[in-house]
């Protein structure tokens, strides 16, 4: 969905964007999780915790596509390096990086919350740890 958006100049909403994300990464992790309780009895409801990982590490992925190496946004367009930095100036100035700051904030907890009642997982948490290099 995200290449036809691209492809055709079209900005999501956000409630788009995310209901893209649930399909995309949510889908692949809510394979990898019944794939394996395939083979396991331990038959409990993970879909809040794929949900919220499925949100967190799209959105980190897009946000640090942008943020931390500039020479990937819009990779196909616009060629030029300045006109790339000009957006990313343009992100900045206008906030979109300080909201998506706080939203991944948000997933983050919601995310280690969902862990916890889900009776915590150590190295799950060492993961989201070791995400957290966007801050």
């Amino acid at each position: 969905m995200e290449i036809y958006w691209r492809d055709h100049f079209i900005c999501p909403s956000e409630a788009d964007y995310k209901t893209m994300i649930r399909k995309k990464t949510g889908g692949l992790f809510t394979l990898v999780v019944r794939l394996m309780q395939l083979f396991s009895s331990y038959k409990e409801d993970f879909s809040t915790l794929i949900t919220n990982l499925g949100l967190y590490f799209q959105i980190r992925d897009d946000y640090c596509n942008l943020c931390l190496s500039e020479v990937n946004i819009l990779r196909q367009r616009p060629k030029e390096i300045e006109v790339k930095r000009h957006c990313v100036q343009l992100l900045e100035k206008f906030g979109s990086f300080e909201y998506t700051r706080r939203a991944l904030e948000e997933w983050d907890a919601k995310t280690r919350i969902e862990i916890e009642r889900l009776g915590g997982n150590p190295l799950l948490k060492k993961i989201l740890d070791s995400l957290k290099n966007w801050n």
